[in-house]
Protein backbone atom coordinates (compact mmCIF):
# COMPACT_ATOMS: atom_id res chain seq x y z
CA UNK A 1 0.00 0.00 0.00
CA UNK A 2 2.81 2.78 0.94
CA UNK A 3 4.56 1.80 -2.16
CA UNK A 4 1.20 2.43 -3.92
CA UNK A 5 1.01 5.85 -2.45
CA UNK A 6 4.92 6.77 -3.57
CA UNK A 7 4.55 6.20 -6.94
CA UNK A 8 1.41 7.74 -6.78
CA UNK A 9 3.07 10.70 -5.40
CA UNK A 10 5.83 10.54 -7.62
CA UNK A 11 3.12 10.78 -10.66
CA UNK A 12 1.62 13.78 -9.79
CA UNK A 13 4.87 15.30 -8.96
CA UNK A 14 4.60 15.68 -4.54
CA UNK A 15 7.24 15.56 -2.67
CA UNK A 16 6.60 13.81 0.24
CA UNK A 17 8.38 15.36 3.40
CA UNK A 18 8.01 13.78 6.78
CA UNK A 19 7.79 15.18 10.43
CA UNK A 20 9.49 14.54 13.67
CA UNK A 21 6.68 12.44 15.56
CA UNK A 22 4.51 13.61 18.46
CA UNK A 23 6.08 16.76 17.84
CA UNK A 24 3.67 19.68 17.01
CA UNK A 25 6.29 22.69 15.84
CA UNK A 26 7.41 20.26 13.27
CA UNK A 27 3.89 19.81 12.11
CA UNK A 28 3.18 23.39 11.78
CA UNK A 29 0.91 23.83 8.71
CA UNK A 30 -1.27 20.58 9.18
CA UNK A 31 -1.43 21.61 12.64
CA UNK A 32 -2.88 25.00 11.97
CA UNK A 33 -5.12 23.69 9.36
CA UNK A 34 -6.65 21.45 12.08
CA UNK A 35 -7.03 24.03 14.67
CA UNK A 36 -8.51 26.15 11.76
CA UNK A 37 -10.93 23.50 11.07
CA UNK A 38 -12.01 22.46 14.75
CA UNK A 39 -12.68 26.44 15.13
CA UNK A 40 -14.73 27.03 11.92
CA UNK A 41 -16.31 23.31 13.29
CA UNK A 42 -17.01 24.11 16.73
CA UNK A 43 -19.35 26.96 15.76
CA UNK A 44 -22.72 24.86 15.49
CA UNK A 45 -24.17 22.52 16.39
CA UNK A 46 -24.88 19.32 14.29
CA UNK A 47 -27.31 17.15 14.43
CA UNK A 48 -26.82 14.44 11.20
CA UNK A 49 -23.76 13.34 10.80
CA UNK A 50 -24.16 14.65 6.87
CA UNK A 51 -24.93 18.06 8.37
CA UNK A 52 -21.12 17.77 9.59
CA UNK A 53 -19.46 16.26 6.55
CA UNK A 54 -21.48 18.99 4.43
CA UNK A 55 -19.98 21.87 6.72
CA UNK A 56 -16.25 20.00 6.83
CA UNK A 57 -16.31 20.15 3.07
CA UNK A 58 -17.14 23.76 2.76
CA UNK A 59 -14.54 24.60 5.15
CA UNK A 60 -11.68 22.49 3.04
CA UNK A 61 -13.16 24.79 -0.02
CA UNK A 62 -13.07 27.75 1.80
CA UNK A 63 -9.46 26.54 2.69
CA UNK A 64 -7.84 25.59 -0.28
CA UNK A 65 -9.75 27.71 -3.06
CA UNK A 66 -11.02 30.92 -1.26
CA UNK A 67 -8.90 31.87 1.78
CA UNK A 68 -6.14 34.50 1.12
CA UNK A 69 -2.94 32.33 0.86
CA UNK A 70 0.05 35.14 0.60
CA UNK A 71 2.35 33.26 -0.74
CA UNK A 72 0.54 31.87 -3.42
CA UNK A 73 -1.16 34.49 -4.98
CA UNK A 74 2.65 36.38 -4.86
CA UNK A 75 3.95 33.17 -6.90
CA UNK A 76 0.52 33.49 -8.83
CA UNK A 77 0.87 37.28 -9.97
CA UNK A 78 4.74 36.80 -10.51
CA UNK A 79 3.61 33.80 -13.01
CA UNK A 80 0.89 35.47 -14.25
CA UNK A 81 2.95 38.60 -14.77
CA UNK A 82 6.23 36.41 -16.42
CA UNK A 83 3.44 34.29 -18.31
CA UNK A 84 1.28 37.92 -20.09
CA UNK A 85 4.83 39.22 -20.52
CA UNK A 86 6.06 35.56 -22.47
CA UNK A 87 3.37 35.62 -24.60
CA UNK A 88 3.68 39.37 -25.56
CA UNK A 89 7.37 39.30 -26.42
CA UNK A 90 6.33 35.81 -28.60
CA UNK A 91 4.08 37.74 -30.24
CA UNK A 92 6.18 40.58 -30.60
CA UNK A 93 8.83 38.14 -32.27
CA UNK A 94 6.00 36.31 -34.09
CA UNK A 95 5.00 40.12 -35.81
CA UNK A 96 8.72 41.00 -36.51
CA UNK A 97 9.72 37.95 -38.36
CA UNK A 98 6.24 37.47 -40.20
CA UNK A 99 7.47 41.19 -41.07
CA UNK A 100 10.70 40.10 -41.91
CA UNK A 101 9.80 37.71 -43.95
CA UNK A 102 6.42 39.26 -45.61
CA UNK A 103 7.30 41.23 -49.31
CA UNK A 104 6.53 44.78 -48.88
CA UNK A 105 3.32 46.10 -49.51
CA UNK A 106 2.78 50.09 -49.51
CA UNK A 107 3.25 52.11 -46.08
CA UNK A 108 -0.44 52.10 -45.31
CA UNK A 109 -1.27 48.38 -44.92
CA UNK A 110 1.87 47.90 -42.24
CA UNK A 111 0.27 50.41 -40.14
CA UNK A 112 -3.19 48.60 -40.52
CA UNK A 113 -1.24 45.06 -39.86
CA UNK A 114 0.64 46.71 -37.07
CA UNK A 115 -2.46 48.24 -35.98
CA UNK A 116 -4.67 45.01 -35.68
CA UNK A 117 -1.96 42.88 -34.08
CA UNK A 118 -1.38 45.12 -31.49
CA UNK A 119 -5.76 45.17 -31.06
CA UNK A 120 -5.95 41.54 -30.96
CA UNK A 121 -2.74 41.10 -28.60
CA UNK A 122 -4.53 44.00 -26.63
CA UNK A 123 -7.62 41.87 -26.63
CA UNK A 124 -5.73 39.06 -25.23
CA UNK A 125 -4.23 40.29 -22.10
CA UNK A 126 -7.44 42.32 -21.42
CA UNK A 127 -9.04 39.37 -21.78
CA UNK A 128 -7.11 38.23 -18.94
CA UNK A 129 -7.97 40.70 -16.87
CA UNK A 130 -11.68 40.12 -17.12
CA UNK A 131 -11.32 36.45 -16.17
CA UNK A 132 -8.82 37.42 -12.87
CA UNK A 133 -11.55 40.06 -11.68
CA UNK A 134 -14.62 37.51 -12.59
CA UNK A 135 -12.61 34.82 -10.39
CA UNK A 136 -12.01 37.80 -7.33
CA UNK A 137 -15.95 38.46 -7.59
CA UNK A 138 -16.74 34.34 -7.75
CA UNK A 139 -14.66 34.72 -4.31
CA UNK A 140 -16.29 37.66 -3.00
CA UNK A 141 -19.62 36.26 -3.53
CA UNK A 142 -18.49 32.88 -1.82
CA UNK A 143 -16.97 34.86 1.22
CA UNK A 144 -20.36 36.97 1.20
CA UNK A 145 -22.65 34.00 1.60
CA UNK A 146 -20.36 32.40 4.35
CA UNK A 147 -20.38 35.61 6.22
CA UNK A 148 -24.19 35.99 5.60
CA UNK A 149 -24.49 32.47 7.02
CA UNK A 150 -21.98 33.50 10.06
CA UNK A 151 -24.61 36.14 10.85
CA UNK A 152 -27.89 34.67 10.82
CA UNK A 153 -26.02 31.96 12.50
CA UNK A 154 -24.80 34.59 15.53
CA UNK A 155 -28.32 36.43 15.00
CA UNK A 156 -29.80 32.99 16.24
CA UNK A 157 -27.30 32.69 19.20
CA UNK A 158 -28.40 36.44 20.37
CA UNK A 159 -32.08 36.03 20.45
CA UNK A 160 -31.75 32.32 22.31
CA UNK A 161 -29.68 34.72 24.95
CA UNK A 162 -31.78 37.37 24.99
CA UNK A 163 -34.61 34.51 25.93
CA UNK A 164 -32.28 33.45 28.54
CA UNK A 165 -31.68 36.74 30.23
CA UNK A 166 -35.64 37.15 29.93
CA UNK A 167 -35.87 34.01 31.66
CA UNK A 168 -33.24 35.07 34.50
CA UNK A 169 -35.00 37.85 35.15
CA UNK A 170 -38.34 36.09 35.92
CA UNK A 171 -36.46 33.75 38.00
CA UNK A 172 -34.65 36.31 39.83
CA UNK A 173 -38.28 38.60 40.38
CA UNK A 174 -39.45 35.09 41.67
CA UNK A 175 -36.38 34.83 44.39
CA UNK A 176 -36.71 38.18 45.49
CA UNK A 177 -40.64 38.10 45.58
CA UNK A 178 -39.62 34.81 48.06
CA UNK A 179 -37.47 36.17 50.44
CA UNK A 180 -39.36 39.50 51.17
CA UNK A 181 -42.27 37.52 51.95
CA UNK A 182 -40.25 35.13 54.08
CA UNK A 183 -38.53 38.33 55.49
CA UNK A 184 -41.95 39.41 56.51
CA UNK A 185 -43.04 36.28 58.41
CA UNK A 186 -39.73 36.14 60.52
CA UNK A 187 -40.00 40.09 61.38
CA UNK A 188 -43.47 39.85 62.64
CA UNK A 189 -43.79 38.37 66.02
CA UNK A 190 -46.04 34.97 66.20
CA UNK A 191 -49.67 35.51 66.83
CA UNK A 192 -50.94 33.63 70.21
CA UNK A 193 -54.60 33.23 70.32
CA UNK A 194 -56.45 32.54 73.28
Amino acid sequence: MADLFLVWLDDNGIRHIRGRPYHPMTQGKIERYHRSMKNRILLENYYLPGQLEQSIEEFVEYYNNCRYHERSRERAQANGAVEVFSKLEGEIHEVISRTATAPRVPQQNDNELAASNIGSLLQRVSGTSVHEIEKLIAELQILRDMLQKEAARVQREIVGYAALIQNARRSISTISESLSFWQSDRDDPPRISA
